[in-house]
């Protein structure tokens, strides 16, 4: 009798269950239609415009490192990188959206032009191969990590406002892990002595 009992209990929180799912499936539906026909193309645009201003962060970054210096330029780019973020979680219109996507695009510009001079800088050019190598591997590294522990934060959270602090705080360190570089002499003058 109480099995019995157990088991019509767990067939009715099973059958309430699925409805909830559709329920759920079907809100969801509607919701996606009206996020795609309304919302993608502003979304996309995002897309479109970070990697416009990425483009600009190279050129523009790349030309002023001779005269700024390279390690102060890719510094503020991780700097400006994780200001991004936090301009993305207090983001509340899409017009905060598109500074956001300016911002980071010129950060992530200015890393990717300044990376190889960096490493020129701090190393020399001997072996250079080697050592982007490392770097860009290692890159590749946090972006084979990082999409699936944002998932995991946004999927235990039900937000995407701890996943967007949680990157904020990952660029922060990177850029605090960068600081001593200016203290690092660079390698042609440490080979002329």
């Amino acid at each position: 009798m109480i099995i019995a009992r157990v088991a019509q209990s767990a067939t009715e929180l099973l059958c309430l269950s699925r409805r909830w799912r559709k329920e759920k499936a079907r809100r969801f539906e509607v919701k996606t239609l009206w996020i795609t026909k309304f919302w993608l193309p502003l979304l996309a645009a995002l897309v479109g415009i970070i990697g416009g201003a990425s483009v600009a962060g190279r050129m523009g970054l790349g030309s002023l490192a001779d005269r700024a210096g390279v390690v102060r330029l890719y510094q503020a780019s991780f700097l400006v990188l994780a200001l991004s973020y936090g301009i993305w979680l207090s983001a509340a219109s899409y017009p905060i959206m598109v500074v956001f996507a300016l911002v980071m695009g010129a950060g992530y510009g200015g890393y990717v032009a300044l990376s190889p001079a960096v490493v020129a800088h701090l190393f020399g050019t001997n072996r250079m191969g080697t050592m982007l190598g490392a770097l860009y591997t290692s890159g590749g590294f946090g972006a084979m990590v990082g999409p699936p522990l944002v998932g995991l934060i946004i999927d235990r959270t039900g937000s995407y406002r701890f996943a967007i602090a949680a990157a904020f705080a990952v660029a922060l360190t990177s850029f605090a892990l960068l600081i001593p570089l200016a203290r690092f002499e660079p390698a042609n003058a440490s080979s002329t002595e």
